[in-house]
């Protein structure tokens, strides 16, 4: 029975590359990427089993950053293609080694544009480390309050920051806001909206008048869902860029977090 690095290999010819075997858990991958102007870019990729899943890397080209989080280049190099919380792209059959390598290609494409525009072209990338998760909840919350709200947040329009307490209430407030427009908040410790009789933000009104968010279906608690997943997610990818406190920016992106002043 054929192994992940050989059912990549037997496939490589149908996506313009030429892969050879060194050893059992390693192979490498010459792949020739066309470009959309007629040119194109030879980049060698390694790529090893690990953990019973294949990895990747740039191995012999210098077309990538040896480390970059903003083109999810790990340390070392390895590719972060996908999200494990998400998608698992276990290689065990003909049909799983394809999706692999169109995972492969489409990741080295968006590296050609994130190289054109200086940062990463897609809005539906995963978050760095464990913001991950949190991102999950935040979308799962936004795909409840409708097909528009999921947009806003994929577009990062949505964003949240905690309020300083107010008089004698002693409960913090956790405030969401698009595009810098207050939508709504909630109380942090209480864990339920500050006002619940206001008009629901969700934008189905149909025939009728915006219900009360109390009562519309069940947008008081995805709309606790949201913040709550909104501010985690903001939490947790500050951790992790002061994890990377030191590390060297690799000056390919703008804006990136390690470049100094």
């Amino acid at each position: 029975m054929p192994g992940p690095l050989d059912l990549i290999l037997a496939l490589a010819a149908d996506f313009n590359a030429v892969g050879v075997l060194n050893g059992e858990t390693t192979a490498e991958l010459s792949v020739n990427l066309q470009r959309v102007d007629g040119r194109s870019s030879n980049y060698i990729i390694q790529v090893w089993c690990e953990g019973g899943r294949l990895r990747a890397k740039e191995f012999g080209s210098k077309l990538l950053p040896s480390f970059c989080p903003e083109r999810h280049i790990n340390p070392g190099g390895s590719f972060c293609m996908y999200w494990e919380g998400s998608e698992q792209l276990d290689v065990v059959d003909e049909s799983s080694a394809k999706v692999w390598m169109e995972t492969l290609i489409q990741f080295l494409r968006l590296q050609e544009r994130a190289a054109q525009i200086r940062r990463w072209p897609s809005h539906k990338a995963w978050a760095h480390g464990g913001a991950a998760k949190y991102q999950l909840h935040a979308l799962e919350a936004a795909s409840a309050l409708g097909n528009s709200f999921l947009t806003k947040l994929e577009a990062g329009a949505l964003s949240v920051n905690i309020c300083p307490r107010r008089g004698r209430n002693p409960d913090s407030i956790i405030e969401v806001k698009q595009d810098g427009i207050y939508l709504f908040s909630i109380w942090k410790s209480r864990r339920m909206l500050v006002n619940r009789r206001r008009k629901c933000f969700c934008g189905v009104n149909g025939s009728r008048r915006s219900k009360r968010i109390g009562r519309c279906k069940n947008h008081a608690a995805a709309a606790l869902a949201l913040a709550e997943g909104l501010l985690a997610w903001k939490t947790a990818d500050k951790q992790f860029w002061e994890s990377l406190q030191g590390a060297k920016c690799c000056g390919t992106c703008d804006g990136c977090p390690l470049a100094k002043p």
